[in-house]
């Protein structure tokens, strides 16, 4: 079942353009097919793929339930929740990325801290911890 955190959350964001995010971007999302294997056609809202491609998101997945990220600039997604971790390394590679080449040179503690938010206070060991105690990834 897709998380809380998934594509189906850029359903409304629009640029400042005011155009879909996704517009003429490669993502990826919870397919038709996972959504039908697991008895959600009928109850969500909307199929993420079939929206997705409806915003005009150039849409893309690998087999049910494979690991798939599509990263584009900084608009990173999963497929699925196996995707979650590459998805969150994903993340984790571009602000690091992004902090080495701006204002945040170096600074380990905020990779730790954004580390922190996405493992939801668990360390790589999946151990309660402090940002402080967040071990590299």
């Amino acid at each position: 079942m897709p998380s809380d955190v998934s594509p189906k959350a850029l359903r409304h964001v629009k640029t400042a353009a005011g155009k879909p995010l996704v517009e003429g971007r490669n993502v990826t999302g919870f397919t038709n097919s996972e959504e039908e294997a697991v008895g959600l056609t009928k109850v969500v809202p909307f199929p993420v793929e079939d929206e997705l491609k409806a915003k005009g998101g150039h849409f893309s997945n690998t087999g049910d339930w494979g690991v798939h990220v599509v990263s584009e600039g900084l608009l990173i997604t999963g497929q699925n929740p196996a995707s979650s971790g590459p998805a969150a390394k994903a993340l984790l590679d571009r602000l690091a990325k992004v902090a080495s080449a701006e204002r945040f040179a170096g600074s380990a503690r905020v990779l730790k801290y954004v580390a922190h938010l996405l493992f939801r206070g668990r360390n790589r060991d999946g151990i309660a911890c402090s940002p402080r105690q967040m071990q590299p990834l």
